[in-house]
């Protein structure tokens, strides 16, 4: 094909009256030969003014042979739709089987990095048992004394000591399970005895007798002034 070879043409096949635009001149010349363009079909490229017959174009007429006329096969097979395959292919579809190695692969490194992790902090926190478990809350003639009294850093919060140790403090509910625990161990009624600081209302204890109540236990309370654990 020369340089000033036009690239792309308007094709007109007249029997079907079908024009396809922006055609290759290559793709032209494979139509003719293949039998799917005759003589008396038309071409012009984009923007031309007139259309012209194949035998007669300078570029195309040389496929005719000049004087050979189309035979009746020539134009059956003219007639046949023309599938335009010219432009981009599409991509191969991919194979339906997923490769699940690298999954398998990743599930692995993150249960070694999960289980690492979980042993560090195992060993950096050591499990702490709660004092509530392991208080001595009973004296030696199994009565339980128990102070309860304003904390000294917050007047607002409420501060349980055991006579048996009034250096650690307890919250309610840890009174309330040792207790029943020391009952339970008892096998028996305890008995119970709170030493009340004198300023602290009645409200403030009111939930710790509801819930010695709940444990069918009648404790005997003593007022003691502030600040004095009994």
């Amino acid at each position: 094909m020369a340089a000033d070879t036009p690239r792309f043409f308007n094709v007109w096949l007249v029997q079907p009256n079908t024009v396809y635009r922006g055609v290759p001149y290559s793709v032209i010349c494979d139509w003719i030969q293949e039998g799917r363009l005759l003589g008396r079909d038309c071409v012009r490229t984009p923007g031309a003014p007139s259309w012209e017959y194949l035998d007669a174009h300078t570029l195309f007429k040389p496929y005719f042979g000049g004087n050979e006329l189309p035979g009746a096969n020539d134009a059956s097979e003219a007639l046949t739709p023309i599938e335009i395959d010219f432009g981009p292919k599409r991509r191969e579809e991919e194979d339906d089987d997923v490769d699940m190695i690298p999954l398998i692969d990743i599930s692995m490194v993150l249960l070694v990095f999960f289980m690492m992790t979980a042993e560090n902090l195992i060993t950096q926190a050591p499990f702490k048992i709660s004092a509530a478990k392991t208080a001595e809350i009973s004296s030696p003639n199994g009565t339980v004394q128990l102070s309860i009294r304003r904390d000294p850093k917050d007047e607002k919060k409420i501060s349980y000591h055991f006579k048996t140790n009034y250096d650690t403090s307890y919250t309610e509910k840890e009174v309330l399970d040792l207790i029943r625990d020391e009952k339970a161990k008892a096998g028996s009624q305890i008995k119970v005895i709170l030493q009340v600081e004198g300023t602290l209302p009645f409200e403030k204890v009111q939930s710790l007798l509801m819930g010695l109540e709940q444990l069918k236990i009648q404790p005997v309370a003593k007022v003691t002034p502030k600040g004095n654990p009994g």
